[in-house]
Protein backbone atom coordinates (compact mmCIF):
# COMPACT_ATOMS: atom_id res chain seq x y z
CA UNK A 1 0.00 0.00 0.00
CA UNK A 2 1.10 3.74 -0.71
CA UNK A 3 1.96 5.71 2.72
CA UNK A 4 1.81 9.28 2.81
CA UNK A 5 4.32 11.87 3.95
CA UNK A 6 7.80 13.01 4.10
CA UNK A 7 8.74 10.34 6.97
CA UNK A 8 7.49 7.34 4.89
CA UNK A 9 9.64 8.75 2.10
CA UNK A 10 12.96 9.05 4.37
CA UNK A 11 12.15 5.27 5.75
CA UNK A 12 11.96 3.56 2.57
CA UNK A 13 15.03 5.12 1.33
CA UNK A 14 16.98 2.47 4.08
CA UNK A 15 14.30 -0.31 3.80
CA UNK A 16 16.78 -2.61 2.27
CA UNK A 17 19.29 -1.77 5.14
CA UNK A 18 16.60 -2.02 7.66
CA UNK A 19 15.68 -5.47 6.86
CA UNK A 20 19.74 -6.37 7.41
CA UNK A 21 19.67 -4.83 10.33
CA UNK A 22 16.60 -7.22 11.70
CA UNK A 23 18.07 -9.82 11.05
CA UNK A 24 21.65 -9.28 12.39
CA UNK A 25 19.61 -7.96 15.61
CA UNK A 26 18.37 -11.22 16.15
CA UNK A 27 18.57 -12.45 20.15
CA UNK A 28 19.58 -8.48 21.14
CA UNK A 29 17.94 -6.36 23.46
CA UNK A 30 19.19 -3.90 22.43
CA UNK A 31 19.77 -2.36 18.83
CA UNK A 32 22.29 -1.36 16.79
CA UNK A 33 24.09 1.83 16.49
CA UNK A 34 23.29 1.91 12.17
CA UNK A 35 19.44 1.54 13.18
CA UNK A 36 19.50 4.61 15.57
CA UNK A 37 21.52 6.51 13.14
CA UNK A 38 18.47 5.87 10.35
CA UNK A 39 16.22 6.78 12.93
CA UNK A 40 17.76 10.32 13.60
CA UNK A 41 18.08 10.65 9.53
CA UNK A 42 14.16 9.90 8.96
CA UNK A 43 13.66 13.04 12.09
CA UNK A 44 10.74 10.48 13.07
CA UNK A 45 11.74 11.31 16.71
CA UNK A 46 11.88 14.84 16.11
CA UNK A 47 8.53 15.00 14.21
CA UNK A 48 6.49 15.61 17.37
CA UNK A 49 8.67 18.13 19.31
CA UNK A 50 7.71 21.53 19.25
CA UNK A 51 9.43 23.84 16.72
CA UNK A 52 11.34 26.03 19.34
CA UNK A 53 13.38 22.98 20.37
CA UNK A 54 14.08 22.02 17.04
CA UNK A 55 11.29 19.84 16.07
CA UNK A 56 8.76 19.55 12.93
CA UNK A 57 5.31 19.47 14.72
CA UNK A 58 4.39 17.37 12.16
CA UNK A 59 0.55 16.80 11.51
CA UNK A 60 -0.55 13.58 13.08
CA UNK A 61 -1.13 10.95 10.01
CA UNK A 62 2.47 11.78 8.24
CA UNK A 63 4.30 10.80 11.55
CA UNK A 64 2.00 7.67 12.35
CA UNK A 65 2.10 6.63 8.19
CA UNK A 66 5.90 6.96 9.32
CA UNK A 67 5.85 4.99 11.98
CA UNK A 68 3.92 2.36 10.01
CA UNK A 69 6.70 2.02 7.36
CA UNK A 70 9.50 1.98 10.09
CA UNK A 71 7.64 -0.64 11.75
CA UNK A 72 7.49 -2.76 8.37
CA UNK A 73 10.76 -2.65 7.67
CA UNK A 74 12.07 -3.27 11.64
CA UNK A 75 9.64 -3.77 14.05
CA UNK A 76 11.28 -2.99 17.14
CA UNK A 77 12.45 -0.12 15.56
CA UNK A 78 9.46 0.74 14.40
CA UNK A 79 8.00 0.45 18.00
CA UNK A 80 11.01 3.19 19.62
CA UNK A 81 9.82 5.59 16.91
CA UNK A 82 6.29 5.00 18.14
CA UNK A 83 6.73 5.41 21.10
CA UNK A 84 9.69 7.61 21.85
CA UNK A 85 8.34 9.44 19.29
CA UNK A 86 5.09 10.29 20.97
CA UNK A 87 6.58 11.06 24.05
CA UNK A 88 7.91 14.38 22.76
CA UNK A 89 4.25 14.91 22.11
CA UNK A 90 3.56 14.45 25.90
CA UNK A 91 6.41 16.54 27.03
CA UNK A 92 5.51 19.33 24.80
CA UNK A 93 2.35 19.56 26.80
CA UNK A 94 3.36 18.41 30.41
CA UNK A 95 5.13 21.92 31.15
CA UNK A 96 6.84 25.03 30.19
CA UNK A 97 10.04 23.95 32.37
CA UNK A 98 10.04 20.50 31.80
CA UNK A 99 9.99 20.83 27.90
CA UNK A 100 12.70 23.44 28.47
CA UNK A 101 14.81 21.23 30.73
CA UNK A 102 14.12 17.98 28.09
CA UNK A 103 15.02 20.18 25.04
CA UNK A 104 17.77 22.84 26.50
CA UNK A 105 20.80 20.76 25.47
CA UNK A 106 20.39 20.43 21.79
CA UNK A 107 23.91 18.45 21.63
CA UNK A 108 21.97 14.98 22.74
CA UNK A 109 19.29 13.47 21.32
CA UNK A 110 16.99 14.49 24.58
CA UNK A 111 14.65 10.88 23.51
CA UNK A 112 12.25 10.31 26.25
CA UNK A 113 11.23 6.75 27.63
CA UNK A 114 8.26 5.96 29.89
CA UNK A 115 6.39 4.15 31.27
CA UNK A 116 3.40 6.39 33.02
CA UNK A 117 2.76 3.01 35.18
CA UNK A 118 1.77 5.29 38.74
CA UNK A 119 3.65 3.05 40.95
CA UNK A 120 6.09 5.10 42.31
CA UNK A 121 6.47 6.17 46.17
CA UNK A 122 6.46 9.92 46.30
CA UNK A 123 7.98 12.00 49.14
CA UNK A 124 6.96 16.00 49.71
CA UNK A 125 10.46 18.10 49.78
CA UNK A 126 10.60 21.74 49.77
CA UNK A 127 10.84 22.98 45.92
CA UNK A 128 9.76 19.71 44.52
CA UNK A 129 9.45 15.37 45.29
CA UNK A 130 11.71 12.52 46.51
CA UNK A 131 10.56 9.84 43.94
CA UNK A 132 11.35 5.82 44.62
CA UNK A 133 9.84 2.95 43.03
CA UNK A 134 10.37 0.10 40.30
CA UNK A 135 9.08 0.38 36.82
CA UNK A 136 8.13 -2.20 34.21
CA UNK A 137 8.70 -2.21 30.42
CA UNK A 138 10.51 1.10 29.76
CA UNK A 139 10.74 0.84 25.93
CA UNK A 140 13.83 2.50 24.57
CA UNK A 141 15.28 2.84 27.95
CA UNK A 142 18.80 2.50 26.89
CA UNK A 143 19.04 5.05 24.43
CA UNK A 144 17.10 8.00 26.02
CA UNK A 145 18.34 10.61 27.80
CA UNK A 146 15.01 11.62 29.98
CA UNK A 147 12.01 9.31 32.07
CA UNK A 148 8.79 10.04 32.15
CA UNK A 149 7.15 7.83 34.74
CA UNK A 150 4.15 7.83 37.28
CA UNK A 151 3.65 7.87 40.85
CA UNK A 152 1.04 9.06 43.49
CA UNK A 153 1.00 12.28 45.06
CA UNK A 154 -0.96 13.67 48.24
CA UNK A 155 -3.76 16.22 47.35
CA UNK A 156 -4.57 18.96 49.94
CA UNK A 157 -7.02 16.81 51.14
CA UNK A 158 -4.25 13.89 51.83
CA UNK A 159 -5.63 11.56 49.25
CA UNK A 160 -3.28 10.33 46.52
CA UNK A 161 -3.46 11.73 43.11
CA UNK A 162 -1.91 10.16 39.89
CA UNK A 163 0.86 12.41 38.26
CA UNK A 164 3.86 12.08 35.95
CA UNK A 165 7.56 13.17 36.88
CA UNK A 166 10.20 14.22 34.53
CA UNK A 167 13.90 13.29 35.24
CA UNK A 168 17.07 12.37 33.63
CA UNK A 169 17.59 8.73 32.68
CA UNK A 170 20.55 8.47 34.29
CA UNK A 171 18.41 8.66 37.71
CA UNK A 172 17.43 5.10 36.90
CA UNK A 173 18.84 1.75 37.58
CA UNK A 174 17.92 -0.91 34.82
CA UNK A 175 17.14 -4.58 36.16
CA UNK A 176 19.86 -6.84 34.57
CA UNK A 177 17.87 -8.83 32.20
CA UNK A 178 14.41 -8.02 32.80
CA UNK A 179 13.66 -7.95 28.57
CA UNK A 180 13.66 -11.85 27.85
CA UNK A 181 11.23 -12.13 25.34
CA UNK A 182 9.98 -13.74 21.98
CA UNK A 183 8.97 -10.68 20.06
CA UNK A 184 10.17 -7.11 19.67
CA UNK A 185 13.47 -7.93 21.53
CA UNK A 186 15.19 -4.81 20.16
CA UNK A 187 12.71 -2.40 21.86
CA UNK A 188 14.77 -3.09 24.91
CA UNK A 189 12.09 -2.42 27.09
CA UNK A 190 13.67 -2.94 30.47
CA UNK A 191 12.87 -2.39 34.24
CA UNK A 192 14.03 -0.29 36.53
CA UNK A 193 14.34 1.45 39.72
CA UNK A 194 14.62 5.06 41.00
CA UNK A 195 16.00 5.41 44.60
CA UNK A 196 15.23 8.79 46.22
CA UNK A 197 15.62 11.00 43.07
CA UNK A 198 14.17 14.92 43.61
CA UNK A 199 12.09 15.86 41.02
CA UNK A 200 11.49 19.69 41.15
CA UNK A 201 8.37 21.00 40.53
CA UNK A 202 8.39 22.23 37.14
CA UNK A 203 8.55 18.99 35.86
CA UNK A 204 5.42 17.14 37.74
CA UNK A 205 2.60 17.27 36.34
CA UNK A 206 -1.20 16.20 36.00
CA UNK A 207 -1.94 14.81 32.59
CA UNK A 208 -5.64 15.15 32.82
CA UNK A 209 -5.89 18.14 30.48
CA UNK A 210 -3.75 16.95 27.84
CA UNK A 211 -6.28 13.46 27.91
CA UNK A 212 -9.16 15.88 27.37
CA UNK A 213 -6.92 17.86 24.23
CA UNK A 214 -6.96 21.06 26.35
CA UNK A 215 -3.34 21.48 27.98
CA UNK A 216 -2.00 23.59 24.49
CA UNK A 217 -4.01 26.49 26.27
CA UNK A 218 -0.72 26.97 28.73
CA UNK A 219 1.53 26.84 26.13
CA UNK A 220 2.63 29.44 23.11
CA UNK A 221 2.09 26.68 20.42
CA UNK A 222 0.84 27.74 17.25
CA UNK A 223 0.82 24.19 15.59
CA UNK A 224 -2.78 22.06 15.77
CA UNK A 225 -1.76 18.93 16.65
CA UNK A 226 -0.85 20.04 20.09
CA UNK A 227 -4.45 20.44 20.60
CA UNK A 228 -4.89 16.24 19.67
CA UNK A 229 -6.19 14.31 22.48
CA UNK A 230 -3.08 12.84 24.81
CA UNK A 231 -4.30 9.03 24.75
CA UNK A 232 -5.27 8.78 20.98
CA UNK A 233 -1.43 9.93 20.46
CA UNK A 234 -0.38 7.09 22.64
CA UNK A 235 -2.44 4.41 21.89
CA UNK A 236 -1.97 5.33 18.24
CA UNK A 237 1.97 5.13 18.54
CA UNK A 238 1.45 0.85 19.62
CA UNK A 239 -1.47 0.42 17.14
CA UNK A 240 0.68 2.18 14.33
CA UNK A 241 3.61 -0.11 14.48
CA UNK A 242 2.23 -3.35 15.36
CA UNK A 243 -0.22 -2.81 12.30
CA UNK A 244 3.17 -1.95 10.69
CA UNK A 245 4.93 -5.34 11.79
CA UNK A 246 1.99 -6.86 10.12
CA UNK A 247 2.51 -5.50 6.67
CA UNK A 248 5.94 -6.06 7.38
CA UNK A 249 4.76 -9.96 7.66
CA UNK A 250 2.39 -9.73 4.63
CA UNK A 251 5.49 -8.24 2.63
CA UNK A 252 8.25 -10.97 3.70
CA UNK A 253 5.19 -13.51 3.20
CA UNK A 254 5.22 -12.83 -0.68
CA UNK A 255 8.65 -12.47 -1.06
CA UNK A 256 9.04 -16.12 0.39
CA UNK A 257 6.38 -17.35 -1.60
CA UNK A 258 7.59 -16.00 -5.14
CA UNK A 259 10.31 -18.16 -4.94
CA UNK A 260 9.16 -21.13 -2.79
CA UNK A 261 8.92 -24.66 -3.95
CA UNK A 262 6.38 -26.81 -1.79
CA UNK A 263 7.90 -30.05 -1.00
CA UNK A 264 8.98 -32.83 -2.47
CA UNK A 265 5.85 -31.89 -5.51
CA UNK A 266 8.25 -28.67 -6.12
CA UNK A 267 5.06 -27.08 -6.97
CA UNK A 268 5.13 -23.39 -6.72
CA UNK A 269 4.12 -22.04 -3.68
CA UNK A 270 2.42 -19.41 -5.70
CA UNK A 271 0.07 -21.81 -7.42
CA UNK A 272 -1.45 -22.89 -4.78
CA UNK A 273 -4.95 -21.80 -4.28
CA UNK A 274 -4.84 -21.53 0.04
CA UNK A 275 -1.77 -19.83 0.42
CA UNK A 276 -3.08 -17.06 -2.44
CA UNK A 277 -6.55 -16.68 -0.47
CA UNK A 278 -4.36 -16.12 2.80
CA UNK A 279 -2.51 -13.91 1.45
CA UNK A 280 -4.98 -11.70 -0.37
CA UNK A 281 -7.61 -12.08 2.74
CA UNK A 282 -4.40 -10.55 5.14
CA UNK A 283 -3.12 -8.54 2.68
CA UNK A 284 -7.02 -7.23 2.92
CA UNK A 285 -7.08 -6.88 6.29
CA UNK A 286 -3.93 -5.25 7.49
CA UNK A 287 -4.32 -2.59 4.72
CA UNK A 288 -7.93 -1.71 5.78
CA UNK A 289 -6.57 -0.99 9.33
CA UNK A 290 -3.87 0.69 8.31
CA UNK A 291 -6.51 3.25 6.57
CA UNK A 292 -8.63 3.20 8.89
CA UNK A 293 -5.88 4.56 11.25
CA UNK A 294 -5.04 7.17 9.02
CA UNK A 295 -8.75 8.04 8.31
CA UNK A 296 -9.58 8.60 11.78
CA UNK A 297 -6.70 10.26 12.59
CA UNK A 298 -7.02 13.08 9.31
CA UNK A 299 -10.74 13.31 11.43
CA UNK A 300 -9.72 14.31 14.69
CA UNK A 301 -7.34 16.34 13.46
CA UNK A 302 -9.48 18.30 11.00
CA UNK A 303 -11.66 19.06 13.80
CA UNK A 304 -9.17 20.42 16.57
CA UNK A 305 -7.59 22.70 13.48
CA UNK A 306 -11.02 24.10 13.16
CA UNK A 307 -11.02 24.66 16.89
CA UNK A 308 -13.36 21.55 18.43
CA UNK A 309 -12.55 19.44 21.05
CA UNK A 310 -12.97 15.89 20.61
CA UNK A 311 -16.11 14.57 22.71
CA UNK A 312 -15.22 11.40 24.69
CA UNK A 313 -17.48 9.06 22.82
CA UNK A 314 -15.58 9.82 19.40
CA UNK A 315 -12.42 8.89 20.96
CA UNK A 316 -13.80 5.95 22.32
CA UNK A 317 -14.38 5.32 18.66
CA UNK A 318 -11.44 5.32 17.11
CA UNK A 319 -9.91 3.28 20.30
CA UNK A 320 -12.44 0.84 19.01
CA UNK A 321 -11.45 0.93 15.31
CA UNK A 322 -7.70 0.67 16.96
CA UNK A 323 -8.43 -2.54 18.59
CA UNK A 324 -10.50 -4.29 16.24
CA UNK A 325 -7.88 -3.50 13.59
CA UNK A 326 -5.17 -4.88 14.99
CA UNK A 327 -7.02 -8.07 16.11
CA UNK A 328 -8.98 -8.66 12.90
CA UNK A 329 -5.53 -8.42 11.26
CA UNK A 330 -4.22 -11.09 13.51
CA UNK A 331 -6.69 -13.43 12.91
CA UNK A 332 -5.84 -13.17 9.34
CA UNK A 333 -2.04 -13.10 10.03
CA UNK A 334 -2.14 -16.14 12.20
CA UNK A 335 -3.90 -17.75 9.05
CA UNK A 336 -0.56 -16.56 6.68
CA UNK A 337 1.93 -17.96 9.01
CA UNK A 338 0.47 -21.67 8.91
CA UNK A 339 0.79 -21.87 5.37
CA UNK A 340 4.30 -20.91 5.23
CA UNK A 341 5.35 -24.13 5.55
CA UNK A 342 8.60 -25.44 7.79
CA UNK A 343 11.04 -22.89 6.44
CA UNK A 344 9.37 -20.15 7.65
CA UNK A 345 10.13 -21.40 11.14
CA UNK A 346 13.87 -20.71 10.69
CA UNK A 347 15.41 -18.31 13.02
CA UNK A 348 16.56 -16.16 10.31
CA UNK A 349 13.49 -16.21 8.57
CA UNK A 350 11.81 -12.96 8.03
CA UNK A 351 8.14 -14.50 8.61
CA UNK A 352 8.81 -15.70 11.59
CA UNK A 353 10.31 -12.61 12.97
CA UNK A 354 7.82 -10.57 11.81
CA UNK A 355 5.24 -12.74 13.64
CA UNK A 356 6.36 -12.77 16.52
CA UNK A 357 7.09 -8.72 16.81
CA UNK A 358 3.02 -8.47 15.71
CA UNK A 359 2.31 -10.73 18.46
CA UNK A 360 4.11 -8.67 20.87
CA UNK A 361 2.23 -5.54 19.61
CA UNK A 362 -0.74 -7.57 19.60
CA UNK A 363 -0.13 -8.26 22.99
CA UNK A 364 -0.10 -5.16 24.68
CA UNK A 365 -2.53 -3.60 26.94
CA UNK A 366 -3.20 -1.20 24.44
CA UNK A 367 -4.89 -4.05 22.35
CA UNK A 368 -6.85 -5.59 25.16
CA UNK A 369 -10.70 -6.96 24.71
CA UNK A 370 -12.13 -5.07 27.23
CA UNK A 371 -11.99 -1.97 25.06
CA UNK A 372 -14.77 -3.36 23.75
CA UNK A 373 -16.83 -3.53 26.89
CA UNK A 374 -15.90 0.09 27.69
CA UNK A 375 -17.03 1.17 24.02
CA UNK A 376 -20.50 -1.16 24.92
CA UNK A 377 -20.91 0.95 27.89
CA UNK A 378 -19.70 4.08 26.37
CA UNK A 379 -23.13 3.76 23.53
CA UNK A 380 -25.28 2.81 26.15
CA UNK A 381 -24.63 5.63 28.48
CA UNK A 382 -23.26 2.83 31.20
CA UNK A 383 -21.24 3.48 34.06
CA UNK A 384 -17.72 1.69 33.56
CA UNK A 385 -14.33 1.70 35.52
CA UNK A 386 -10.97 1.30 33.29
CA UNK A 387 -7.93 3.48 31.70
CA UNK A 388 -9.01 6.84 29.60
CA UNK A 389 -9.11 7.48 26.12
Amino acid sequence: MRLPGPYVEAVNAHADELSELMLVSEGNSSLPCRALDILRETRLMQALRPKQYGGDAAEPVTFFAGVVAMASAFPSLGWIAGVLGVHAFEIALSTPGAAADVWQDSSRDNWIASPFTQSGHVEIAPGGYLLSGHWDFSSGFEIADWLCIGGMVPDANGELVGRNFCLPRRAATPVSGSWQVVGLQGSGSVSFDVTREFVPEHRVYDPAKAIDGDAWRAFEYDDPVYKMPRQTMLSTAISASTLGAGLGLSRSVVAMTNVRLKGSSKRQASRDPYILRAIAEAEGDIEAGISLMLTDLESMYSQVKSGAMIAHAERMRVKRNLVRSVHRSGQSLNELFTVCGGGALRLQSLPQMFWRDFQAGRNHNSHIYDWYNRYGHELFGLEHQGGVV
